[in-house]
């Protein structure tokens, strides 16, 4: 629906689109990249060794936060084919944890003076 609100507008140049957005585009890279890596890293030196963590569930952070239920539930399939199933339920977790906690930070953020 909102995309119909661009019908007939002229769309700008290359130059323009990436001025305009370009710093988010970065950020967003960079974020994704951070938490794929901040998983992975949590996997490999803790959760793997200590606590028999299947080692697929590196991308669990980068799934949930940034993508968050609805990505997990259509990775389901990719989860089950590659034997990691049972990441589903702590993916699900996390991105609850994801969004309550952007909820009450975001609102305390908002109403702070």
């Amino acid at each position: 629906m909102c995309a119909a609100l661009l019908l007939g507008e002229r769309l700008p140049s290359l130059k323009t689109i990436w001025s305009i957005s370009g710093t988010h585009v970065i950020m967003a890279g960079i974020m994704s990249a951070g938490q794929f890596a901040v998983g992975s890293i949590l996997v490999l030196l803790l959760l793997e060794p200590v606590f028999a963590f299947s080692s697929k569930g590196g991308a669990l952070i980068e799934m949930s936060f940034a993508g968050g239920h609805g990505t997990l539930a259509g990775l389901t399939p990719v989860l089950i084919e590659y034997g990691a199933d049972n990441l589903l339920e702590i993916g699900l977790g996390l991105a609850t944890v994801g969004m309550v906690t952007g909820i009450v930070v975001g609102t305390v953020l908002v109403n702070h003076r």
